[in-house]
């Protein structure tokens, strides 16, 4: 998960590409947390939107299996559910996309990457008075932050 930190701190095909392979060597080791599900969506739809090399013929669908294999094992993880919400908003569903950020927002209000996730999804859905003040508030509470965050 540290890999997974630096690479959106510093997001480029080395930073990715080391995140992903540590995280998909879990997944291919069964593991068992649905942050690693998530976190490899994620990444997985990273790699497809900035067209990294790795992992070779990424897709919005994969990312998505990875997704909704990370809401099935943590009903209640917030990242499983703002996982699922980010891939949905980039494959245009932003109702349901804003529904699943709102849950990951629900189950975890004290998260500044949750509320982030959640003001970025309405800014993005064009509900910008909604989430500006969410997405300002987690940015000014937060001393680091990644750079999607600044707006």
């Amino acid at each position: 998960l540290t890999l997974n930190d630096k690479y959106y701190l510093d997001q480029n095909a080395r930073t990715h590409e080391a995140a992903y392979r540590c995280l998909e060597t879990l997944a291919e080791n069964g593991a068992k947390s649905p942050l690693v599900y998530s976190e490899i969506a994620s990444l997985h739809l990273e790699a497809v939107n900035d067209h990294y090399a790795y992992p070779p013929d990424a897709t919005i669908e994969k990312a998505m299996t990875f997704a909704h294999r990370a809401v099935q094992m943590g009903p209640t993880s917030p990242y499983a559910h703002r996982s699922y919400g980010y891939i949905n908003s980039r494959l245009g569903n932003a109702d349901e996309a804003l529904r699943w950020m709102r849950k990951a927002y629900d189950l975890n209000p004290y998260d500044l990457a949750m509320a982030a996730a959640y003001g970025y999804g309405l800014i993005f859905a064009g509900r910008y008075a909604e989430g500006t003040p969410i997405l300002a508030q987690a940015v000014d509470a937060s001393s680091g932050h990644p750079t999607w965050w600044d707006f």
